[in-house]
């Protein structure tokens, strides 16, 4: 099971930003902590990784399938997912929408793995959702994340 698990991240790992390679974890993890409220979450690990994802990011949306699929990868960390809008391919309309679904799990998934549309009842985003975003945002761009699927893991907690 080890053999698969680090297969998986062998091959994700070289798509995914890490942060410890600009920032140091001591800076970085105070940053997240705050928001995992804000986060989607996804497995049971002891191990928390924080993941920042681009809907429209086809890499992105490979990276969350694999941990949907692979028992092993849920076990092991308890992913913290947090939706980010790249300016490359903007996507706040996604985000949006995602934030202010009933499920937001669910959203997200139908949307990057089925590539479903998410249909929202209003066009009015939350306060809440809007909140959500900038709070996010604003860690993110902290830490400096330029690319997504962008993978923090805190090796400090197990």
């Amino acid at each position: 099971m080890n053999i698969i698990l680090l297969q998986l991240l062998m091959f994700f790992l070289p798509d995914c930003a890490l942060a410890g390679a600009s920032k140091e974890p001591s800076v970085v993890i105070p940053l997240l902590e705050p928001l995992k409220s804000d986060a989607i979450e996804l497995g049971e690990g002891e191990r928390d990784a924080y993941v920042f994802v681009d809907p429209k990011c086809l890499k992105s949306a490979d990276f969350l399938e694999a941990v949907r699929e692979n028992a092993a990868l849920r076990k092991r960390f308890h992913y913290y997912i947090f939706l980010y809008d790249m300016p490359q391919a903007p996507s706040a309309e996604v985000i949006n929408a995602v934030y202010s679904a009933p499920s937001p799990k669910e959203a997200l998934f139908s949307y990057m793995l089925e590539r479903k549309r998410i249909s929202k009842k209003t066009n009015d985003t939350p306060r809440t959702a809007i909140e959500r975003i900038k709070r996010i945002k604003t860690a993110a761009e902290r830490i400096g994340i330029d690319r997504t699927p962008y993978l923090i893991v805190d090796k400090n907690k197990r």
